[in-house]
């Protein structure tokens, strides 16, 4: 009889470790279902575009702090070497160009041409920005400064504009003394400006078809 009792209680125990096993594996309802997805699809358009403008802004002010830092080589090399020392971009001959958007090369220029010439270091070299945004320089020369850390060549403006998105420009400006100053929000619009009076609009120029 006991053998009877003991079988009757492990099929209940059987039993119910299936029913809780099914409960366990139950899954979302339809509208459950329906609610996530809803809810993912908000947070997706809230947070999406906010999310490619930081990435835009952060590329944007990634390369300015790269650009800031070359030119700050070029002039601590000038003065450290006493020695002329020329930012650039180069053409296939070597000669600076005014290409700012492709690689920059940064080297010692001993006879002051703007051309990388055999026996010329090169310092460094910045590689080109993202294909469609642009950067420009607003004199169409290179960068050279003499050994007493002074420009040689005439001062302006660098500017970045990432595609099609003109709220995200970003400039520096470097002095006759060779100083190199970035752009700030100088009207609490969230929008960067070079210094004046009024402050000035950063854009950079259209460039002339060929």
């Amino acid at each position: 009889m006991w053998v009877g009792k003991l079988m009757s209680n492990s099929k209940r125990t059987i039993s119910v470790q299936k029913k809780a096993f099914i409960k366990v594996v139950k899954g979302f309802t339809l509208i459950e279902l329906m609610v996530g997805v809803s809810m993912i699809g908000i947070i997706s358009a809230i947070a999406l575009p906010n999310l490619g403008e930081f990435l835009i802004k952060m590329r944007v002010d990634n390369e300015i702090s790269e650009l800031q830092r070359l030119i700050l080589t070029t002039r601590n090399t000038a003065v450290n070497m006493g020695l002329t020392t020329t930012m650039c971009p180069l053409n296939q001959s070597n000669a600076c160009r005014v290409n700012w958007a492709g690689p920059v090369t940064v080297f010692i220029d001993l006879n002051n041409n703007e051309q990388l010439d055999a026996g010329e270091t090169v310092v460094k070299v910045k590689a080109a920005i993202q294909q469609n945004d642009d950067l420009q320089y607003t004199n169409d020369e290179a960068v050279t400064f003499q050994a007493t850390g002074l420009l040689s060549t005439t001062n302006g403006d660098f500017i970045y504009c990432p595609e099609d998105e003109t709220d995200f420009n970003r400039g520096i400006t470097i002095s006759a003394s060779g100083r190199a100053s970035v752009s700030s929000d100088l009207d609490d619009d969230d929008i960067d400006e070079f210094i004046g009076n009024p402050p000035v609009t950063i854009l950079c120029a259209v460039p002339v078809a060929p």
